[in-house]
């Protein structure tokens, strides 16, 4: 299952300018709120033994790793998966991977996490 969860998009933020007027600090909390809502509630849809991608456009911690650590911390049959070591693109996290938009050519920013539901 993938959950590709809205979120700020500060990651496309070369693209669309106008998010850096747009978006407040208190829009940050509350679309963390609203992506904790949606993993709560879409978890138990997922089978024991499934994988939930976990993706979003934004380059912020509170909307990526710290929200899958906080995830985690709620679901004990919720582990984490590394990605492999030979995996060429974004910056590991201590959960996931994070894309920077370095550059024109690197592309947007994105989070990726792979989680596995296991017998809790």
């Amino acid at each position: 299952m993938t959950l590709d969860s809205p979120c700020t998009a500060i990651g496309v933020i070369r693209r669309h300018p106008d998010i850096s007027i747009l978006r407040t600090e208190e829009d940050v909390e509350q679309t963390a709120l609203l992506q904790a809502d949606i993993l709560h509630n879409l978890w138990p849809q997922l089978k024991v033994g499934g994988y939930l991608l976990y993706v979003t456009c934004s380059i912020l911690k509170q909307e990526n790793v710290q929200q899958m650590q906080d995830f985690i911390s709620h679901h004990s049959d919720a582990v984490a998966i590394e990605f492999s070591d030979d995996c060429n693109w974004g910056i590991e996290q201590a959960i996931g991977r994070q894309c920077l938009p370095i550059d024109s050519e690197s592309g947007d920013g994105f989070y990726y996490a792979l989680l596995h539901k296991t017998m809790a």
